[in-house]
């Protein structure tokens, strides 16, 4: 087993009760309900993105975002690129309204569906602070990519070094897109994201990251995210590869894949809250530590069924035999 998994599901372990707060042992949901909204899960994520307060990229001042949007709305411009907010309604802006934004000014989007709480979400540059915004390459999004690269830029001059990264990327077939994380964000060492086709796209990549940063050391933090695998003679850049688009259900003793929407942590997180639903009550005869074995175990088997291998589980293969799940997740 990797040292970083073997220490993350130490620490899971040790926070075991708090992550099952609210739950019961008849309240197994993560198979019926939406992992991104499971709490259980988003507690064991928030694990893997919780960067320490030294050397971690979110250091910065919110006060730095009217420079930050301008410096995203220039590449926007240049690039003709389209640009997302991501809060849970992933809102398409233009350059104009970005510079709206750093000038001061509000959004208004009116809401799709059936909204609980209102039919229009407000945006201001406070508003954003905690999060994400993509940038899309105009044509290319949305073909095949199973590559990432993880850049854990600093707080200070954000916006202008992820824009300059990203333009120099930009025009290799293999860019997908990017995002970035705004200055002044929760403390996290994966502030910056490039989604790349293939390791051609990756390679190049790479030579312009180290031209950069040879250039701009001060703009990159050490640290990355749990699991993913740093580059030597980088630092803060790191590897990860695309997760499917679903997660794996274990029952009666067999895995399924349900359709879903993951992230590279998120979906980690989801294989380990199932390891962890199934060895996280007390049964007779076994010892904490005995019940603390058996949950790694059960983590390296479904890391291993998700198509991760244990030892280097940067890297995704995807087990297209698995059948589609038609069950409740309750049992």
């Amino acid at each position: 087993m990797h040292p970083d998994l073997d220490k993350w599901l130490n620490e899971v372990w040790q926070q075991r009760t708090v992550i099952f707060q609210g739950f019961t042992q008849n309240g197994r949901a993560i198979h019926a309900a939406d992992v991104l909204e499971h709490k259980g899960v988003s507690r064991i994520y928030k694990m893997y993105t919780k960067g320490e307060t030294t050397g971690s990229g979110a250091s910065g001042d919110a006060a730095g975002m009217p420079e930050f949007l301008r410096d995203l709305s220039k590449l926007v411009e240049k690039r003709q690129a389209a640009c997302i907010i991501q809060d849970r309604h992933w809102h398409s802006v233009s350059a104009d309204h970005l510079d709206h934004l750093a000038n001061g000014g509000s959004l208004q989007f009116h809401l799709r569906g059936n909204d609980a709480n209102a039919n229009i979400c407000v945006k201001t540059s406070e508003s954003i602070v905690h999060d994400f915004i993509h940038v899309r390459h105009k044509t290319n999004f949305g073909k095949p990519m199973d590559q990432r690269i993880y850049l854990n830029l600093a707080g200070d001059g954000r916006g202008g070094h992820f824009a300059a990264i990203v333009d120099a990327v930009y025009d290799h077939d293999g860019f997908r897109s990017a995002k970035v994380s705004c200055p002044g964000s929760s403390p996290r060492n994966d502030t910056a994201l490039l989604y790349l086709a293939d390791e051609k796209a990756v390679t190049f990549a790479l030579d312009r990251l180290r031209a950069f940063q040879k250039a701009k050391s001060a703009a990159f933090l050490p640290g990355l995210p749990r699991l993913t695998s740093p580059v030597d003679g980088l630092t803060g850049v790191g590897r990860g590869m695309e997760p499917p688009k679903y997660v794996v259900v274990r029952e009666g003793g067999q895995y399924y894949k349900k359709s879903s929407s993951m992230s590279f942590g998120l979906w980690r997180s989801a294989l380990i809250f199932m390891a962890l639903d199934r060895t996280y009550w007390t049964r007779p005869g076994q010892s904490d530590s005995d019940r603390r074995d058996g949950f790694k175990r059960r983590a390296v088997k479904y890391f291993c069924a998700g198509g991760i291998d244990p030892d280097n589980p940067s890297v995704q293969t995807n087990p297209d035999n698995l059948p589609e799940y038609a069950g409740t997740g309750q049992e």
